[in-house]
């Protein structure tokens, strides 16, 4: 049986079965209940649950919102964002000429409507982890949402070819197609370590002492700790890197540490906060969606080591798999990550032609273009 919650009917909900569907009401039931961009400022959309046999999952519903975050827009991902990494490429000419490709793209996209989009399964985070679904479950809900919601597509993100074969698999036996979206980053096990990749990880340890750092293991729900947090992740992937990172507000800091819906721990210098991460986990897999730290301490400051190495140990204590996103590539790479290319898995079938073509388009440029690109460039 299929339901459907939003905040017209949320009361109706039963308490969900099982740890990882708890988990779901206790992270979005305030996203349902009132506004997205009261905990995400750049995300605005309609959040609701959908219930699958005993699986909870999240739904978000998109009609246009083309300014929001690329975690919830197809086009902020796949044209204002990709504009903006174009400079990763270190090719000035190659730059100008795909920056003129995707923006007539970008104009095209949005005569097909390419954000009217339902999203399941999305946590609104730049990496979503997986659940497991069966092919049977999967076709039921297309059908479920198809009825409901006629005109959108819809769109599961984050599925890596080297973490999610069977998964992919069971995608595409049901009518979707996938739709490249980056690489990604996965750690592998100490034991199977190079002697160098290993040294490189020692290495990050030894950054705590070198330069008089304390750690704090679990940062507590202070007004003063959430606006720390709030400041370093900023600074990092919204001032240096991107108005299209999601921007995460003091109230979700809040409803994370208060629910302990993921761990966050901090790196002090002299009593101040210098750097925080929080990561949290699901189907043995752990990623770490916050991160931040004082960037104008600069590479020597040794912060983006010292939280890196927090995660890696973090996951070797619990014996799960370490999802390391993407960017750094060369640092993941030097301590033994695999590199994995990432999906969205898109089902447009029952859309007419004209809004079809976009994702088609859109296939063509990153399927063919965009991965080779990503693979030989590292990126």
């Amino acid at each position: 049986m299929i339901r459907f919650y939003d905040k017209k009917n949320i009361d109706e909900m039963p308490e969900p079965k099982g740890k990882n569907s708890k988990y779901v009401k206790a992270f979005f039931y305030p996203f349902v209940t009132g506004e997205s961009t009261q905990y995400i400022e750049n995300v605005k959309t309609k959040m609701a649950f959908l219930s699958v046999d005993d699986i909870l999952l999240s739904v978000n519903i998109n009609e246009e919102e083309y300014e929001n975050s690329y975690v919830s827009s197809l086009y902020s991902h796949y044209i204002s964002y990709a504009i903006e990494e174009l400079y990763l490429l270190k090719q000035p000419l190659l730059e100008k000429g795909l920056t003129h490709l995707i923006k007539g793209a970008g104009h095209f996209l949005k005569g097909t409507e390419i954000n009217k989009v339902i999203y399941v399964n999305n946590w609104l985070f730049s990496t979503n982890l997986q659940v497991d679904l069966t092919p049977t479950q999967i076709k039921r809900i297309v059908a479920f949402l198809i009825s409901k919601f006629p005109e959108h597509m819809i769109v599961f993100r984050s599925l890596s070819d080297y973490l999610h074969p069977k998964l992919i698999s069971s995608f595409k036996g049901n009518g979707f197609k996938e739709l490249a979206s980056r690489q990604v980053y996965i750690a592998k096990p100490w034991n199977q370590l190079t002697k160098k990749e290993k040294g490189s990880l020692k290495g990050d340890r030894k950054q705590i002492e070198k330069h008089g750092y304390e750690l704090i293991e679990e940062i507590e729900p202070t007004h003063e700790n959430i606006q720390q947090i709030h400041s370093l992740y900023n600074e990092l992937y919204i001032n240096k890197y991107s108005n299209y990172n999601p921007k995460f507000t003091p109230a979700l800091y809040r409803h994370f540490l208060e629910n302990r819906l993921l761990k966050f721990t901090g790196v002090l210098k002299d009593g101040e906060m210098v750097g925080c991460i929080g990561y949290w986990k699901l189907n043995g897999v752990m990623t770490a969606p916050i991160l931040g730290y004082k960037v104008d301490l600069g590479n020597e400051s040794g912060l983006y080591r010292i939280l890196s190495n927090l995660l890696y140990q973090e996951g070797e204590r619990q014996g799960l798999i370490g999802h390391r996103s993407a960017g750094a590539s060369e640092f993941k790479l030097n301590r033994g990550a695999i590199s994995s290319v990432e999906y969205s898995m898109i089902y447009n079938k029952h859309l007419p032609m004209k809004r079809r073509i976009g994702i088609g388009l859109l296939r063509l440029l990153c399927n063919q273009i965009g991965v080779k690109l990503l693979k030989n460039k590292k990126l």
